[in-house]
């Protein structure tokens, strides 16, 4: 899952919403993760993708990052750097990779009292914080 540093995610919501069940979502595990994708702890990104020849990873994008920005900083398969791409550039790595990315608006995702994942409807107040999301020409990118 890859999300901008500031998004607000209901992990009810997203759990439910991939019918995961109550407490088998969670951070992958660090061997893993680098068996599979390449990366070390703290160093996963939307590069690591490439790494999945096997496309066993199935892949989470906030639709913010797919639709609100021109640049997205990433960290370069290492925490100490960061680069930026374009957006348009964000997707072709993602059709290089040789499929879909699920996009979600984790600003509408949230559990309904009956406990099952529903999409908030527009008009309805999203679970985060009150204020308002500006477009930003650049935003950084965190994997949970």
């Amino acid at each position: 899952m890859i999300a901008a540093h500031d998004t607000n995610i209901d992990m009810k919501g997203l759990t439910k919403h991939l019918k995961a069940g109550s407490g088998n979502l969670r951070g992958g595990d660090v061997e893993v993760m680098e068996a599979m994708l390449g990366a070390k702890k703290g160093s996963l990104n939307l590069f690591s993708i490439l790494n999945d020849t096997a496309k066993k990873v199935h892949l989470i994008m906030d639709q913010r990052l797919m639709n609100d920005f021109e640049l997205i900083a990433y960290h370069p398969m290492q925490n100490d750097a960061t680069t930026a791409i374009s957006n348009a550039d964000m997707k072709k790595v993602i059709a290089i990779s040789g499929r879909e990315a699920e996009v979600i608006d984790f600003t509408k995702l949230v559990v309904s009292e009956g406990g099952a994942a529903e999409e908030k409807k527009a008009g309805g107040a999203p679970q985060q914080k009150a204020a308002k999301h500006e477009k930003k020409e650049e935003v950084k990118q965190d994997v949970h």
